[in-house]
């Protein structure tokens, strides 16, 4: 529909939380749609739902701009917000096979990071009353592999039964590799690593988020091609363990400077323990910049 960008601009679609779903279901039923233009919410309130768009009980956001974007409807022009939107389905029986879509559908949007790699479900065809049914997904526990949902069934308004399936997945993240080989106690810049998506091995804690890479300190040889873990970095302290540090104490024109031996890592501004190398006493002090610490008297 060839209008101005300007009423595009200004053209509004809010997903209702519920519907009944019928052939021929319309986006007028299922979402609120404002514009200064009456033409274009005419027109968008007689788009049709696809059946595969609803197949799973749910209508998407993401699905709705599908169907902006197959009437040649630039979305980025069209706010659509609201939803997920619920499908009330007329039906006699829930089917294993319907239930595992509306699973899917749940992981799909609710993990992208994951890849869906089997649905475990003890499920057999269920007969319904007649009239509407709902389903409500929940997850229970997650690990970098599994999903472990509640799905409750309910119709009008009664809870008939629970279920709870087990998903199996491959999680995917994005982690830094060495772009060139980074030598023991280099300082990482951005021009050292790129970042790749990776499916997740082992642990989800050995992976070092962006912010912990950049201006941290190889703690090893890292050679290009591979990707950097927690335990192959740490960040640039001015102050580390097990290394000797001046501790400064400063009261009006007194100042005086001993020797001290660090007991923990720190960085600008960190308290940490120091040990007075002439008394043996442990003091706690600030890190004022590399190898230097104030006494906090």
């Amino acid at each position: 529909m060839l209008l101005p960008l300007g009423v595009w601009a200004q053209v509004t679609i809010t997903l209702h939380s519920h519907a009944k779903w019928h052939r021929g279901l319309s986006l007028g039923e299922i979402a609120d749609i404002s514009s200064e233009d009456k033409r274009v919410v005419q027109f968008l309130k007689g788009l049709q739902i696809p059946s595969q768009a609803a197949a799973d009980g749910r209508v998407e956001r993401s699905e709705v701009v599908e169907l902006l974007r197959s009437h040649m409807i630039d979305p980025k022009r069209v706010r659509v917000g609201g939803g997920p939107l619920l499908l009330f389905t007329q039906a006699s029986t829930l089917t294993k096979e319907r239930l595992e879509k509306a699973i899917e559908a749940y992981v799909r949007q609710n993990y992208p990071e994951v890849k869906i790699e089997r649905v475990l479900l003890n499920f057999k065809k269920m007969a319904l009353p007649e009239g509407e049914y709902r389903l409500a997904i929940f997850t229970s526990s997650k690990t970098p592999s599994r999903l472990y949902l509640d799905v409750r069934i309910h119709s009008g308004g009664e809870l008939l039964r629970r279920v709870h399936p087990t998903v199996l997945v491959t999680t995917y993240l994005k982690v830094p590799v060495a772009v060139r080989a980074i030598q023991r106690g280099q300082i990482i810049g951005p021009e050292d690593i790129r970042w790749e998506r990776r499916a997740l091995r082992g642990s989800l804690s050995r992976y070092p988020k962006i912010g912990e890479v950049i201006g941290a300190v190889a703690k090893r040889k890292i050679e290009a091609g591979r990707f950097l873990t927690r335990s192959a970095i740490e960040p640039d302290y001015a102050v580390k363990k097990r290394r000797n540090v001046k501790i400064v104490y400063q009261k009006g024109a007194i100042r005086i400077e001993l020797l001290g031996l660090a007991l923990q890592n720190g960085r600008v501004g960190d308290i940490v323990r120091v040990k007075n190398l002439s008394s043996n006493k442990v003091l706690r002090c600030k890190v004022l910049q590399n190898g230097v610490v104030g006494y906090l008297y």
